[in-house]
């Protein structure tokens, strides 16, 4: 028999790119075990697997077979690597946030002994992938653009959730479909709000300022882009920095400002965002201690009543609605149906709604994906946990999350090339 070589195609890609797997010199009709490992960025060990039966060929292409066994089904080129699961311990959420690559060693196993292994390496970023990396500050800014070495490009502003910090892997990423896109950190980073509590919307108008005089940028204006709590945000920095907005994208976003939100406990009477030094108008959140019983016996809670009963407040709503109608272009607006952190789906049937009776002069679609939840992310990465984070549940199914993983970040992507400009 033949030695069994194990061929991954690219070895060393994006993130988002797919990888071609194949497994040649087996016995035709062979079962063999293919097993996908490494840690993510905090160090935890994930891995997946999947049992193949050889053609009678004696090879095994993963992106035209399906698995007789493992931790997908269906024919998926990617499945070994969004299924990855944590090693030990309790289930935990893959983190990838920031620039590090991510390195995984695929191995094939034949009745449990290991006859071919190979590396790979996933990145965000790469220092020969072409694409500039350089600090945007100024009063209040702490951001980081990254932008394709040469010619101008289809200007992004990329804004993060309610986890806060900087979301750079996320920026590089997209900066190599041909964009020059701003991370733009909100609050929790040294000389920004600890918390967000009151952070002032004038940080994306600056944000955008900068991204559109920076001469990697195209004229003509920005796209803006945020997810969750970023989606919020966006919606109003467009709404209220119009000038030089030429596109809205909001992943799983709210159409109302909603009270501030803390780490410490109880959220403060306040709002969560400033605009001229004076608090938005919002809709409170309701916290009954009830609710989060179950945290105690670790089951993850769902925070969908809270945000229900605020939005039956007609009164509260109507003050705190995002002014949509003032956004100068076509919005994209992106949920998951089964979104159990908060009704991001029926807060986007409102906001489309209410554009079509204010009769908006600009294309708006919601696209809605069954059975994913509320953690989009880019594609590929381990979605399984992304269920829950922590105490907080997310909803969605494992396939389905990464599923609308893969296909809303290819619809952004086509979104942004084009209404604000063809990525080159």
């Amino acid at each position: 028999m033949n030695a069994v070589t194990l061929d991954v195609k690219p070895l060393k890609a994006p993130v988002d790119a797919v990888a071609r797997i194949n497994v040649r010199g087996l016995a035709p009709q062979a079962r063999i075990k293919l097993r996908l490992a490494g840690p993510d960025q905090k160090g935890k060990e994930f891995a997946s697997w999947a049992d193949f039966r050889a053609g009678g060929d004696g090879t095994v292409d993963v992106g035209r077979q399906a698995p007789l066994a493992g931790a997908y089904s269906g024919v998926d080129p990617m499945g070994l690597f969004w299924s990855m699961e944590p090693v030990e311990g309790k289930a935990a959420a893959f983190e990838a946030r920031e620039l590090d690559p991510l390195v995984f060693t695929l191995s094939a196993q034949i009745a449990g002994k290991t006859v071919a292994g190979v590396r790979v390496e996933r990145f965000f970023w790469d220092k020969e992938w072409g694409i500039l990396r350089e600090a945007v500050e100024g009063e209040g800014l702490q951001g980081t653009l990254f932008y394709p070495g040469k010619g101008v490009h289809p200007g992004l502003l990329l804004l993060g959730g309610s986890d806060g910090g900087r979301h750079e892997a996320n920026a590089a990423l997209l900066a190599g479909h041909g964009f020059a896109v701003l991370d733009l950190p909100y609050f929790k980073l040294p000389g920004l709000p600890p918390e967000l509590i009151e952070v002032p919307l004038e940080i994306c108008r600056d944000g955008i300022e900068k991204l559109a005089s920076h001469p990697a940028v195209a004229p003509g204006g920005v796209g803006v882009a945020g997810t969750s709590k970023g989606g919020e945000l966006a919606l109003l920095a467009a709404a209220n920095f119009p000038e030089k907005v030429r596109a809205l994208a909001a992943v799983v976003p709210s159409c109302v400002v909603w009270q501030a939100l803390s780490e410490r406990g109880r959220p403060p009477d306040k709002s969560s965002w400033t605009l001229g030094g004076r608090g938005l108008p919002y809709v409170h959140m309701k916290l009954k201690l009830g609710l989060f019983l179950p945290a105690l016996f670790g089951r993850a809670v769902s925070l969908l009543p809270i945000y229900h009963e605020g939005l039956a407040n007609a009164e509260e709503f109507a003050r705190a609605r995002i002014p949509v109608e003032k956004i100068p272009g076509p919005i994209l607006l992106i949920t998951g149906r089964d979104d159990r952190l908060w009704p991001s789906p029926g807060m986007c049937d409102r906001i489309v709604a209410e554009l079509r009776e204010r009769k908006f002069p600009y294309p708006c679609e919601h696209v809605s994906y069954p059975g994913a939840g509320h953690g989009f992310r880019p594609p590929y990465l381990p979605s399984n946990k992304e269920t829950a984070r922590g105490p907080i549940l997310f909803g969605g199914k494992p396939a389905d999350n990464a599923r609308a993983c893969r296909e809303y970040w290819a619809k952004l992507i086509h979104f942004f090339s084009s209404s604000v400009g063809p990525a080159r």
